[in-house]
């Protein structure tokens, strides 16, 4: 058959397996259920180094083999059967990729392959496959050949046809990004070409009016309007100062003659999209003016009548409704970010930089600056309020305003209702936080002043005079995206009380505004999340000023208001509560050790210990155990936490018993923290080693594991610290507390203090719950985690040559070593955790287990094991799923540790170690590998029948 790839065997360098693949999808039966296995075998076709077996670029020969393949599917599916439609979409896709060569164009050009590629398509009409074709003519332009055949077979007027349509967004953006870089690259060679390709898309503007209504006149016009407004807008984005080909461009649209007609329209949606393209030819005026200027640009020199870019927004706010308006203004910040950077400010009197975006900034939170003087201020000329630090601000904005922003402004304020609308500040705030990352620093500093002096009215009025705001509907939506905006622009443009006074303000702010106590939810979660940013910003004045003291000040007032706020029926305001209480926690630790009073003298950390238990949502009890991992940091919490309960039974309690796998790993934090920073009692120490050896080895939840064994790397640390280790490094001499005198630590020194090191390790259990961790098959991110933190010390027995001939031959030896072939040695009794706690031996007592005691057990374990195995598994879910879910009724048998002993543990990791952690290193990062994608493909759906959910 013709269209065999075996008639065109050549050495290449292509993955065997990539090879079966692009057959099988040459098969009539073969089918992908899910599509993005061919998006992601695309992606690494054209990653240029994923495929190929050395990992290096795809070179000639391995180009040819995929152009053969394009070849034979084309010829397939022209002369046998159509295709599937994605495999079809990925070929093309691939083609795309291919024809940006030039020699590859050219090649598959004189065997007619786009022809017949043209009939296959033509069966299809889904809009995957029409942007694949649209891909594959931009990849023609890239080269004059490909060039030359988009224009002599016309086939950019189907792309053309195709914007003018509105298909989906994905579409009309590639189609005209395909018009916009065709205009580009031709209107050099053929400005004919080019000017009947404009003359296409102004036809509709030029219909006649006469007959038809509002309405069906702007739907024929508006395709236009927006094609037209989209190529200007990534002209203007690709524009250099003197781009002689967008000038060619511009001039050959004569954009402003064929709207001439359309500027007095009564219509205002026409009337919006005419001037939006007016005034985005005005920014190409303003970057062929004065791009490239060095010096400051006079404003007088922007303001001629002949320049285009001050009089229309003037014309905008006396005609647009305020949405309309507002959409006009931040489209106007994104054309002026494609040109920011190649100009320079103009100035007002020749000492004062204006910048632009300030402009708009005033103009787009106008609508928000309604409302405070629709609810406080009687007077509408006096902006200030009579607060001079309020007056300073305004001060600073009409320095830094030009005229025709203030014409704006008034006129546009006119139009306003005489009564509060929130609808129209919500509208203008949703539209600055969609555009803000189009500001700058200090305008953006601006924008916050302007709008914490909204909050600060509104709770002022809504506390003074509670009718003027209702708390339903709109105003609550309005107060939720102000408290957003200045969240936002404090935390997205680095604010700190630095950058303008009106910051110390923003906690008390904050606080007023939780002080009322009707807000729904919403605004309570979003008025903690400023509390939250405002002390870890260090806004309060005590701490702009490094006061450390709580007396008189609004941080003296949280801890109530906070402790209110715990007993919320709302869990995300309980969860908020605790996310500023841990805020404060962490401060009072680092910074100001007074902040301590306001966790004390509200009891904080007896009510986040009940609510780490009792709380019925699982991301409250989290939160509260990352509170409590803050708190235990923290001496004088640590002291009333065990003055209160016994600290270490709850966190163990919790990490046992809790259903919810967020919690326990949160609980393992916890349990490694009190090791790391407090210390822990004999009596408690044994308990602990044995919770957290289940918790690393049988717990169901990785995250649990790999937090767990956090724990379990601390645990090494410090027997490592109390042989004389500083900061992974042992010095050259230290102090003996058994011998009581300085001790030279040289190799031999050292060597010893290991093996004594590797003995209390394995006594408590850590080196088997390591070992299990780089074995454990089931849990991928369980052995990087124990291999990121057991390579360290391996590396450190490794340098001072710790081998079994070094430990010490009286050590007491496991009975239990020889009964196991692994190099683990277990205790195999299964105990509760109830019958366990307080009784839990420490693990000295495990080397001195009777044997007939453990031989007795073993027919248990085989017991359990066998009814497991004759178990159906329908039958185990179903005692899963009806199982309590209760805390209190929880049964859960604690898996005692196990006893690895250390020549066991030096064996494993210098006789197969080195090959198991290079091999799993290896899988962990292949696991998503090109290899992995195509045992996928080929094997997924080869058994029919199978239950996907089988693959989980």
């Amino acid at each position: 058959m013709f269209f065999m790839l075996d008639d065109c065997k050549m050495d290449y360098n292509v993955n065997p397996k990539l090879e079966k693949v692009l057959k099988k999808l040459l098969e009539p039966d073969f089918k992908i259920k899910n599509e993005v296995y061919l998006n992601q075998l695309l992606t690494h076709i054209t990653d240029q180094s994923a495929t190929s077996l050395d990992s290096k670029s795809i070179d000639k020969v391995n180009r040819s083999y995929y152009v053969s393949w394009f070849k034979t599917a084309i010829e397939k599916w022209d002369a046998v059967s159509p295709p599937r439609q994605n495999f079809l979409t990925f070929a093309v896709h691939l083609a795309a990729f291919l024809c940006s060569d030039e020699q590859t164009f050219v090649r598959l050009n004189c065997e007619n392959v786009f022809e017949r590629l043209a009939k296959v398509t033509n069966r299809f009409n889904s809009p995957g496959v029409k942007l694949a074709n649209i891909k594959l003519l931009t990849a023609f332009l890239e080269h004059k050949s490909g060039l030359q055949w988009v224009i002599s077979t016309n086939s950019w007027n189907d792309v053309l046809t195709t914007a003018l349509n509105c298909p989906t967004v994905y579409i009309s953006k590639e189609a005209c990004s395909f018009l916009t870089r065709l205009l580009e690259k031709s209107i050099d060679m053929n400005e004919a070409f080019c000017a009947n390709i404009m003359y296409l898309i102004l036809i509709p503007l030029k219909l006649e009016k006469e007959g038809i209504d509002e309405e069906s006149y702007y739907v024929s016009l508006k395709p236009s309007l927006v094609l037209i407004s989209n190529i200007l807008e990534l002209l203007l984005q690709r524009a250099t100062v003197n781009c002689v080909t967008t000038k060619k461009i511009l001039a050959k649209f004569n954009l402003e003659k064929h709207l001439a007609t359309l500027k007095n329209s009564q219509n205002k949606n026409v009337f919006f999209d005419v001037y939006s393209i007016l005034h985005l030819i005005g920014f190409f005026e303003l970057l062929f003016k004065f791009g490239g200027i060095q010096e400051p640009i006079d404003f007088q020199r922007i303001n001629q009548p002949s320049m285009k870019y001050c009089g229309i927004t003037e014309k905008f706010s006396e005609t647009l409704s305020n949405p309309q308006m507002l959409c006009f203004l931040g489209n106007s910040l994104r054309y002026w970010s494609h040109i920011r950077h190649k100009m320079t400010l103009c100035v007002n009197d020749g000492s004062i930089p204006m910048q632009f975006e300030n402009q708009l900034m005033i103009l787009q939170l106008l609508p928000v600056a309604m409302i405070s003087m629709r609810l406080i201020n009687p007077n509408p000329d006096n902006l200030s309020g009579n607060d001079d630090i309020r007056d300073m601000f305004f001060t600073k904005i009409i320095k830094n305003s030009l005229p025709n922003t203030f014409r704006v402004v008034y006129k546009w304020k006119a139009r306003f209702p005489n009564q509060t609308s929130f609808s129209d500040a919500s509208m203008g705030l949703k539209y600055f936080l969609h555009s803000k990352q189009h500001y700058s620093r200090d305008v953006a500093n601006t924008a916050f002043q302007m709008l914490l002096y909204t909050l600060r009215d509104v709770t002022d009025v809504v506390k003074e005079k509670p009718q003027m705001v209702p708390l339903t509907g709109e105003a609550v939506s309005f107060l939720v995206l102000l408290l957003t905006a200045i969240v936002e622009l404090i935390k997205g443009f680095s604010l700190t009380w630095k950058d303008s006074v009106e910051t110390v303000a923003v906690l008390e702010i904050a606080f007023n505004c939780l002080n009322f106590p009707t807000w729904p939810a919403k605004v309570v979660v979003k008025g903690l999340e400023l509390v939250d940013v405002a002390i870890s910003k260090y806004m309060s004045p005590n701490m702009a000023l490094l006061i450390d003291k709580v007396h008189d000040s609004v941080m003296g007032l949280l801890g109530p208001m906070l402790y209110a706020k715990l007993h919320d029926i709302h869990w995300e305001v309980r969860d908020s509560a605790l996310e500023v209480i841990c805020t404060i926690t962490r401060i009072s630790n680092k910074k100001f050790p007074s902040y301590r009073k306001v966790i004390q003298e509200a009891e904080f950390p007896s009510m986040i210990i009940r609510l780490a238990k009792t709380d019925n949502e699982a991301f409250v009890r989290a939160s509260a155990l990352k509170c409590l991992k803050e708190m235990i940091q923290v001496d004088d919490f640590w002291w009333d936490f065990q003055n209160s309960f016994n600290i270490f039974e709850e966190i163990l309690n919790i990490l046992v018993y809790e259903p919810e796998g967020i919690v326990r790993s949160e609980a393992a934090t916890v349990v490694a923290t009190i090791y790391e920073y407090q210390d822990v009692p004999e009596s408690s120490l044994g308990n602990m080693y044995d919770v957290a050896s289940h918790a690393a080895t049988a717990d169901l939840h990785w995250e649990v594991k790999a937090k767990t064994l956090m724990f379990w790397s601390k645990v090494i640390e410090k027997h490592l610290t109390h042989q004389g280790m500083i900061d992974g490094t042992f010095p050259e001499v230290t102090f003996s507390k058994e011998n009581r005198k300085i001790v030279t630590l040289n190799d031999a020194e050292v060597k010893k203090r290991l093996i004594k090191v590797l003995e209390q390790l394995s006594a408590t259990g850590c080196l088997a719950v390591f070992a299990a961790a780089l074995q454990d098959d089931s849990d991928l991110e369980v052995a990087k985690t124990a291999l990121d933190l057991i390579k360290d010390f391996v590396s450190m027995l490794k340098k001072y040559k710790v081998t079994e001939q070094d430990l010490v031959l009286s050590a007491p030896v496991s009975p239990l070593d020889r009964f196991s072939n692994s190099p683990f040695s277990s205790v195999p009794s299964v105990r509760s955790l109830d019958s366990q706690y307080g009784t839990m031996s420490p693990a000295s007592d495990l080397f001195q287990m009777d044997l007939a005691q453990s031989v007795a057990s073993t027919p248990i374990d085989e017991a359990i094991l066998e009814s497991i195995l004759d178990s159906e598994d329908i039958g185990l879910l179903d005692a899963v799923s009806n199982s309590p879910n209760q805390v209190a009724e929880t049964e859960v048998n604690l898996k005692t540790k196990q006893i690895m002993p250390s020549r066991h543990f030096l064996n494993f990791i210098y006789g197969d170690l080195d090959g198991r952690l290079k091999e799993r290193s290896r899988w962990l990062e292949q696991i998503d590998s090109f290899d992995s994608l195509l045992d996928d493909i080929l094997k997924d759906y080869q058994v029919e029948g199978v239950n996907a959910m089988d693959c989980y």
